[in-house]
């Protein structure tokens, strides 16, 4: 009956067919070659293969060799990623992986995605916008004395992402007020502060030298709406900041094979301390990701340090912690080697006396 159909049809109408048909495939095909990009890189990548760097503690530090600048960590609030596979209860998990797979074949024909490059949820929001009440509540600023570095109203300080889109949306949601103030300044988005995995959520969907695009959730955003017109009476500034406030000369698109967790760290460190931004700024606050930064600690604080839990414990979710980046110049040629000044980490949010930036072991 198909056949005869077919064959029956007019040459308008299978021309009208093959056209509908090509221009699905070809709205289609971003999205299937991210998928195959992502699945390849999952099975082959050795992005957590490296020869690991001697303990900090044993390198000598000459005061005319060294320098320090203040960093701040902000992990990202929880990811759709997070929704689906770790959250309680385990026997759930089916039926929110087939929600996810629903809303993913509702997102085939767009830049968008649950699991590649996995968003914010709406937990992961309301997390965030947590912390944006937070810097800019009153008793906070008057008992914390790293609020005003984070509100831009002491100091010099600037703000750094990850290019994954759930680092981006924590960064300009817990920094609202802070960008709509003058002198309405710029989000840098760095490549190296991409997540260390393998797995297809860390692999990044905004193109070298793009702009990143707002999410499904980012553009739902109910539980964010709500914060947002209590600070700042607009309904949804950050859609507005993903189009104007990004600075990408640091996007250089998703990590590759010939990248790894180490390289990307030692690319941070020497942007820190490098790039004219950085180098006007005596702080730089980053939004981005528990392994990063786990594996960060791990390899720059000296290890006579382990009492810390930033070396066996991922940071809390719209966690923010606080410490002392160390730069040793070479005396003659060869590499800076970089440290995190001992007795320098501390949590900033949540506070100790709530129980710190850190989950506790398990």
């Amino acid at each position: 009956l198909g056949q005869a159909t077919l064959e029956g049809a007019s040459p308008t109408v299978l021309l009208a067919v093959g056209t509908a048909v090509l221009g699905l495939v070809i709205l289609a095909y971003p999205k299937v070659y991210g998928w195959s990009a992502a699945v390849v890189y999952m099975v082959f990548t050795r992005d957590r293969s490296w020869k690991k760097l001697p303990d900090p503690a044993t390198y000598e530090r000459p005061a005319h060799r060294t320098v320090k600048k203040r960093i701040m960590f902000i992990r990202h609030g929880e990811s759709s990623w997070n929704e689906v596979f770790n959250i309680k209860p385990k026997l759930m998990m089916p039926f929110r992986l087939l929600r996810a797979i629903l809303v993913e074949i509702s997102l085939l024909f767009k830049q968008d995605s649950v699991f590649l490059d996995s968003p914010l949820n709406h937990t992961g929001v309301a997390q965030v916008s947590e912390l944006l009440q937070w810097i800019e509540g009153d008793v906070a600023a008057e008992t914390n004395p790293y609020v005003k570095i984070l509100r831009g109203e002491e100091g010099k300080s600037v703000l750094v992402t990850s290019n994954l889109r759930r680092a981006i949306s924590t960064n300009l949601i817990a920094f609202t007020l802070r960008l709509l103030k003058p002198p309405f300044e710029s989000v840098h988005v760095l490549s190296c502060c991409q997540e260390i995995s393998r797995n297809v959520d860390t692999v990044a969907i905004t193109p070298a030298r793009s702009m990143p695009k707002p999410s499904y959730v980012d553009k739902a955003r109910a539980y964010y709406q709500a914060a947002t017109k209590q600070w700042t009476g607009l309904a949804d500034p950050t859609l507005q900041f993903f189009e104007r406030r990004m600075n990408i000369k640091g996007n250089t698109g998703s990590k590759g094979f010939g990248s790894n967790g180490m390289k990307r760290m030692l690319q941070f460190c020497n942007w820190a301390f490098t790039d004219p931004a950085a180098q006007e700024a005596d702080t730089i606050i980053v939004t981005g990701h528990s392994l990063w930064f786990r594996t960060f600690f791990q390899t720059f604080l000296c290890g006579s340090e382990n009492h810390f839990a930033c070396k066996k414990s991922k940071m809390k979710n719209a966690g923010v912690v606080t410490f002392n980046l160390i730069r040793i110049s070479p005396e003659d040629a060869g590499e800076p080697k970089y440290m995190i000044e001992p007795n320098s980490l501390q949590s900033v949010f949540p506070t100790e006396d709530a129980g710190g930036a850190f989950e506790r072991s398990k």
